[in-house]
């Protein structure tokens, strides 16, 4: 399987044209092998792990390590909100404080619609939802929806 990465993007306005920009765009491609191994669990506990090992052998960047790096921690004395809704609304009036901007990480999920496979994306949603800038988007596959 090839898979191409776009390593370095350069955006430069052209002297020659008023408003136009043109782009320098470096991409570096590589082989990678990943485990395409079936989920025998049948769990989606099980589909979880697969998919983390998979997009881990392809070297990609996955919500685990999103969720490391975009924690807004808790100032001293602050108590963890009780429900998600407040949690979400803690992160945002951080950030707004700070005047930072935060970086919005989406992941597109396409799958059979089987136990197995809805289990993961529960397990995925309740892992992101209290993470305002974690998206999780999913859709059921239409070619595999006559298989189950």
């Amino acid at each position: 399987m090839y898979y191409c990465i776009l390593e370095d993007e350069e955006m430069t306005a052209d002297p020659e044209a008023a408003g136009v920009f043109s782009a320098t765009k470096a991409f570096h491609e590589s082989i990678f092998l990943g485990d395409l191994d079936a989920v025998t669990s049948g769990t989606g506990k099980g589909v979880r792990s697969m998919l983390l090992q998979q997009a881990k052998s392809f070297g990609l960047p996955m919500w685990p390590r999103a969720i490391q790096d975009e924690t807004i921690p808790l100032q001293p004395g602050e108590e963890r909100p009780d429900d998600i809704c407040s949690e979400l609304l803690r992160q945002k009036h951080k950030l707004d404080s700070e005047d930072r901007k935060a970086r919005i990480h989406v992941y597109c999920q396409t799958t059979d619609a089987g136990p197995d496979q809805i289990g993961c994306r529960n397990q995925i949603a309740k892992e992101i939802a209290p993470f305002l800038f974690i998206l999780h988007l999913v859709s059921n596959c239409m070619c595999h929806q006559g298989h189950l």
